[in-house]
């Protein structure tokens, strides 16, 4: 077996309404480097090195045996350096990318036969929700919802996808805590809203209707009750949005506020102006600008 990489990235997900549903892949990316050896082993660098274990439970590896399961294949013994870019537990898709870049370490040792709808079922199946899942693997901004054991993804087509602005405080949000501060049931009203804003999005992404991405990104379902974890988020989404930006959101269960902005130099406006908000919250956090990947998971044969 020759030596192989794998890149995979980051992703925001609901983007305000789209709750389990709405995936934009970004220009953050975990890499793998899988090189033959004589036992398995992993080593974890950049986010996570000294926080994500070092052995078999690894994420990446429980992954890499279930594709290897799927194929009726041994997982051989291989060494696997993570370099993550990823932070964990901000919304941003970590736990999807470790998911995605071990089912594709699976699939290609054992031959490359389960294709990438195999692959999203089974990633699907191990994080629980597609949102992520599907643009960590296809890139993009993917519609995908579950329907039982089966996957349904659509690619929005989106005639020009902004900039996104992403501001990753330097507290976690895991996504159990952020799950339990939602009401079990949904009122009607609320409900209606998301449904209006999240075709909005899709709409308005469709066509390159950026000005109506600031009503479309607004949301009544989840991040209202999210407040309680973090008080802080309706500031910083008003900040982002009285800089300019065309809409600014929770990404996934938080605690990154990511926003869209039309330009570069927008971006950098707003950037700042999360910055100093998150500075009047005594928060500090981080600000980084970003695309959007249209690739999504890849392979490289070294």
């Amino acid at each position: 077996m020759a030596a192989f990489k794998i890149r995979v990235p980051a992703s925001t997900s609901n983007l305000g309404p789209g709750f389990d549903a709405l995936g934009l892949a970004l220009s953050l990316h975990n890499e793998l480097l899988v090189e033959p050896a004589n036992k398995l082993s992993i080593e974890v660098l950049g986010e996570g090195k000294g926080v994500f274990p070092e052995d078999e439970s690894n994420l990446v590896l429980v992954a890499a045996r279930r594709a290897c399961d799927a194929a009726g294949y041994a997982l051989p013994s291989v060494r696997v350096r993570c370099t993550n870019a990823i932070p964990g537990d901000r919304g941003l898709g970590s736990s999807s990318a470790a998911i995605v870049s071990g089912l594709l370490l699976g699939d290609h040792v054992s031959g490359g036969t389960l294709g990438r709808e195999k692959l999203l079922s089974l990633a699907t199946e191990m994080e629980g929700h597609p949102d992520n899942v599907a643009p960590a693997l296809y890139g993009g901004l993917q519609v995908a919802v579950k329907d039982g054991d089966k996957v349904h993804r659509v690619e929005v087509s989106a005639m020009s996808l902004p900039q996104i602005v992403v501001f990753i405080p330097p507290f976690k949000m895991p996504t159990k805590e952020a799950r339990a501060a939602l009401p079990p049931v949904v009122e009607l009203e609320k409900a209606v809203f998301n449904v209006g804003r999240v075709a909005l999005l899709v709409a308005a992404l469709g066509a390159g209707r950026l000005e109506a991405l600031d009503e479309a990104t607004k949301d009544a379902l989840h991040q209202p009750p999210r407040t309680k974890i973090f008080p802080a988020m309706p500031a910083l989404i008003d900040a982002a949005r009285n800089a300019g930006a065309v809409g600014a959101w929770l990404s996934g269960a938080g605690s990154t506020i990511a926003a869209f902005a039309r330009t570069v130099e927008q971006a950098h406006k707003v950037a700042h102006a999360l910055i100093a908000e998150a500075e009047k919250q005594s928060l500090g956090g981080v600000a980084k600008i970003l695309a959007t990947d249209s690739l999504g998971a890849t392979i490289e044969r070294l």
